[in-house]
């Protein structure tokens, strides 16, 4: 099994990576991060055979902790296809590969979508310290943003009123999955969220 120091630890590539970008100009590291995304794009087909398939999603996961990443994504869809199967079709349409890796420990949030690649990465922070019913409501709020369309994308008053359509599925999702406390937590984030629109309003 690696350890920390070993193969799989991602903090090699991210020190290599601070230090290559603090002598780069920004414009090569995002024409770099644009011709990255491209390449992954046109190679997607090699992930056939490759990375595990599950109701319909490439579920690519990597690190120390990879097969937990992968038994908790898998948990998350197979509560969406049995109590709630219109979010996991909003999904569906919208991404074709969840993924999970210890380099994408770095994200502030926990999950980051990739809309062009069809791609949506998720902090292994969160995925640990979910459980596989909270994990089915960060896939229903990105789900609602991804039906929403690019339009909700533009601006910053649309991204607002995505995501508090997404919260709002995710209330009603809440209240289709087992478990009640989860409807009460989901009712109290977009309560607060109201708050705080209206708090940015004022």
């Amino acid at each position: 099994m690696p350890t920390d120091s070993g193969p799989a630890d991602p903090r090699k590539f991210w020190r290599l990576a601070y230090r290559i970008a603090r002598v780069t100009p920004s414009w090569v590291m995002s024409l770099c991060g644009l011709l990255a995304r491209l390449l992954f794009r046109v190679t997607r087909i090699t992930l056939r055979g490759r990375v595990p398939r599950h109701l319909g999603f490439y579920v690519w996961t990597g690190g120390i902790n990879a097969a937990l990443y992968e038994a908790r994504l898998v948990a998350a869809l197979d509560l969406l296809d049995r109590y709630a199967p219109v979010y996991l079709r909003w999904l569906q349409r919208t991404f074709h590969i969840l993924f999970v890796d210890q380099v994408l420990r770095i994200m502030r949030d926990p999950v980051r979508p990739d809309y062009w690649v069809r791609m949506l990465g998720l902090n292994p922070y969160a995925v640990w310290h979910a459980s596989g019913e909270q994990l089915a409501r960060y896939l229903v709020v990105e789900a609602t943003r991804g039906r929403l369309g690019r339009r909700f994308r533009r601006t910053r008053a649309g991204r607002i009123r995505a995501s508090r359509r997404g919260l709002e599925e995710m209330v009603a999702c809440a209240r289709l999955l087992p478990g009640a406390p989860a409807l009460v937590e989901c009712e109290e984030r977009l309560r607060k969220f109201d708050e705080r629109c209206a708090i940015a309003a004022a």
